[in-house]
């Protein structure tokens, strides 16, 4: 199987759909809005839902995004756990909207 999208390490093995099932009702069924994830990822994307959609997750697949490493990560290991902040890079031309939706606090594992 293939690495989840969104953080590349778990498994995907779930479909969670991009756009939300609330707002955009039988279109969010639609198979391009499903993408593979993890289930560690889904709880918590789920769970740190925003309703501002420049602060929304961007679309593993449909998201022009540039080729090469534009995002990376910040690493710590505090005793049994691995933190892990995730920035775009100040080297990189992204749009200003894509950084503000690939900077995101400590995730802890």
């Amino acid at each position: 199987m293939e690495a989840c999208p969104i953080y590349g390490i778990g498994v995907a093995e779930q479909l969670d759909r991009f756009l939300p099932k609330t707002t955009f009702g039988v279109l969010s069924i639609y198979c391009r809005n499903l993408i593979p994830i993890c289930p560690s990822c889904n709880v918590r994307k789920r769970a740190e839902a925003n309703p501002d959609p420049n602060r929304h997750y961007l679309h593993a697949y449909f998201e022009l995004l540039p080729q090469g490493r534009f995002l990376e990560a910040l690493v710590q290991v505090q005793g049994d756990a691995l933190h892990v902040e995730f920035r775009a890079r100040q080297d990189i031309a992204l749009p200003a909207v894509f950084c503000s939706r690939l900077d995101y606090g400590p995730v802890t594992f």
